[in-house]
């Protein structure tokens, strides 16, 4: 009897989160995608092992319900609520039939909160609490910091600490930024070739001066076969000589007039520079030495590296690099022999990031779609899903929006003092609250659906679904909140944000939303939440239905 009653339920929530983890799964990025896949087998999992392993194994062991007495009290108890029943329908009417739970705490309080002025308020006062929490998470800037993830005394951060404290201007300058040239199929001799080198040398000018505009600390630095290591401005190397003879040219390059240029410094012969041959050849060994590391063996691509020195991973590194994507995008749209790139750890975090936030709106979106579809379909019944959706979308933007306020705003950079909420935090936890709020709110609903079809009336179904699902639905809230508290006590921040919002979430779900504002909404247009072949009022309870539900305790808390 309890696997047919709630076999249904069971398999509703199921497919609900398997659904809405499978949206996280079609529309992240794999790192998170995978997580959500691990989710979605594991759900899928827990629903086959409750409705088939589990229902065995009490079979197979009946002992394990206690005392052997357990099943002649439960007898005896049935026998008594049927005499019950009928007993008082027959004497006093159908009022009568109303179990004890009118004397309880949650029969007390469902009739409270299903009062019209109660709810009206309740409403009221969900709507005006949305609106600043709403604006909050709206303007919300996000922690992107590498290390959140990481205790503060793990050996590595307290490391990169002193290093940053005892040699600030070069410890920081660890950032790298990378940006590679390649030939286009039309330069026959590649990046041999002065289009090559004056290409690269624009793209580096620009790359230093946005770099410049975007440091805080320290000048930034260019390392390449196509400018000169100087600082202060960007010194480029031709290719060729623009001088008429190649002596006039040597001669020039001697007395330091001309920078050398690439194709002397690759080709050109000891010999040919006398007494300065000796500095020529260590610096034509240098030379050397760096093309081999940065051009490519078939020689159509070169590679420059960007030195920063603050570190880049922060909302001012990922606005450099969204500024460096578009000046190389320019140039390479108004060149048609070369094309460049950025492409650096900086420009990868920063694509995992903004892809990833990017894409979590339309994922709750697409689960929201989902989700209304499924309780439309399993409930026949298109306004009751939309306030189950509505009822579960909604203390979304409460949770979040408290753990911005109470995290603060990211800074523009990796060393701000507010480190601001993850941006991992609600990619991987508002799926898990969404998945969890629909698994309560279903139970709730199917229950009171049940005693509707019994033939209680709308409010009074409403009031019965809520005193006999709210024991369960609480100590189950109160248990998953409970587990979910030991993430305060680790040391790195990331977990600490992921186990307030969790908490925060099942708490919020559990004692305000399932309590509060799914019954105050339900109780608005209350007829319109029941499917169209709902059986009219019949003014008292199904006595047979009302004698199982009594007898399973579902009334008396």
């Amino acid at each position: 009897r309890s696997l047919a009653t709630m076999g249904g339920s069971i398999a509703l929530s199921g497919a609900l989160i398997i659904a809405c983890y499978g949206c996280l799964v079609v529309t992240m990025p794999c790192a998170i995608a995978s997580n959500a896949l691990g989710a979605t087998l594991a759900t899928t999992a827990s629903m086959l092992v409750c409705l088939t392993l589990l229902p065995a194994c009490l079979v197979a062991a009946p002992g394990a319900f206690g005392p052997t007495n357990l099943q002649a009290t439960a007898g005896h108890q049935l026998v008594d609520v049927e005499q019950h029943c009928t007993r008082r329908t027959a004497m006093l009417g159908a009022d009568a039939a109303r179990p004890s739970s009118e004397e309880s705490l949650w029969r007390r309080w469902a009739n409270f909160v299903t009062w019209r002025p109660a709810y009206l308020s309740l409403l009221i006062c969900a709507l005006a609490g949305t609106v600043p929490l709403a604006t909050r998470l709206a303007g919300a800037r996000l922690s992107v910091k590498a290390f959140q993830g990481m205790s503060q005394n793990s050996p590595v951060l307290l490391a990169y600490n002193r290093l940053l404290a005892d040699f600030p201007e070069q410890a920081a300058g660890s950032t790298q930024m990378h940006l590679i040239f390649e030939a286009r199929s039309g330069l026959r001799d590649g990046i041999r070739t002065t289009d090559a080198f004056d290409f690269a040398c624009e793209a580096g000018r620009q790359a230093r001066a946005l770099a410049e505009n975007a440091t805080v600390i320290g000048e930034p630095s260019l390392l390449s076969v196509a400018v000169l290591p100087t600082g202060g401005k960007t010194e480029c190397i031709p290719w060729e000589s623009l001088l008429a003879s190649e002596p006039e040219e040597i001669f020039a390059v001697m007395s330091g007039r001309v920078v050398p240029p690439a194709k002397l410094l690759l080709d050109g012969s000891e010999a040919q520079f006398g007494a300065f041959a000796q500095q020529f050849a260590a610096y034509q060994k240098k030379f050397r030495w760096m093309w081999s590391k940065s051009v490519s063996e078939d020689g159509r691509a070169m590679l420059m590296i960007l030195q920063l020195r603050w570190d880049a991973v922060s909302w001012r590194g990922f606005h450099l690099v969204e500024a460096l994507r578009e000046s190389l995008r320019s140039l390479s749209q108004a060149s048609h022999t070369m094309s460049a790139v950025e492409l650096s750890g900086v420009g990868v975090w920063q694509d995992f990031t903004v892809v990833s936030i990017g894409a979590l709106p339309r994922a709750l979106i697409f689960a929201s779609i989902v989700s209304w579809t499924v309780l439309a379909l399993a409930f026949r019944s298109p306004i009751a899903s939309t306030k189950l959706v509505i009822t579960v979308v909604l203390p979304l933007l409460w949770v979040y929006g408290s753990a911005v306020w109470l995290f603060g705003q990211a800074g523009e950079d990796a060393e701000a003092n507010a480190p601001g909420m993850h941006f991992t935090v609600p990619c991987a936890t508002s799926m898990l609250l969404v998945a969890l709020a629909l698994d309560y709110n279903v139970f709730f609903f199917s229950r009171a659906l049940e005693f509707r079809r019994q033939g209680l009336d709308d409010m009074e179904a409403i009031r019965r679904g809520l005193a006999s699902t709210g024991p369960l639905i609480t100590c189950a809230g109160a248990i998953f909140a409970l587990e979910f508290s030991g993430l305060y006590f680790s040391e790195a921040p990331l977990m600490r944000q992921a186990g307030f919002v969790v908490v925060l979430g099942v708490l919020v779900d559990t004692f305000i939303v399932r309590s509060m504002l799914l019954p105050a909404v339900l109780s608005i247009g209350v007829t319109w939440n029941w499917p169209a072949d709902i059986v009219p009022v019949s003014g008292q309870p199904n006595v047979q239905d009302d004698k199982v539900a009594i007898s399973q305790g579902a009334f008396n808390f």
